[in-house]
């Protein structure tokens, strides 16, 4: 849900952005005779639509997807912690519930993971 914020902000960024730039326009060209005046009112209106686009696709869809990649990653936590629980609950053996939550681990981070000597499940007989 939060995600879907900054989304919406990285959508609408752009627009409010033009929409800055138009209204700047309008007000540089309401009084054209000054044209001091006017040198600043078109660059106010461009740094608007700068701006704008700016903080939609650098900052809010950025924002965005990171806070959904954690939510993946939060929900493929929770996905182990309950199958793991209900594993406990059903009574399985506990080298049964490591190799069935070993499966939601990549084959590179499984390489990583340290099972004690003694919990391995083998006999080293010299």
């Amino acid at each position: 849900m939060g995600a879907g914020i900054f989304t919406q902000a990285g959508t609408y960024a752009p627009t409010l952005g033009v929409l800055g730039a138009v209204v700047g326009l309008i007000a540089a060209l309401a009084d054209m005779s000054d044209t001091e005046a006017l040198g600043h009112a078109i660059s106010a209106a461009f740094v608007a639509t700068l701006l704008g686009i700016f903080t939609g696709y650098v900052l809010w869809h950025p924002f965005a997807n990171k806070l959904k990649r954690k939510s993946k990653q939060e929900v493929k936590v929770r996905e182990v912690m309950i199958e793991g629980i209900l594993s406990i609950l059903e009574g399985q053996a506990p080298k049964v519930i490591e190799q069935k939550l070993l499966m939601y681990v990549s084959p590179s981070e499984r390489s990583s993971i340290v099972i004690p000597e003694g919990e391995k499940g083998e006999t080293n007989n010299g």
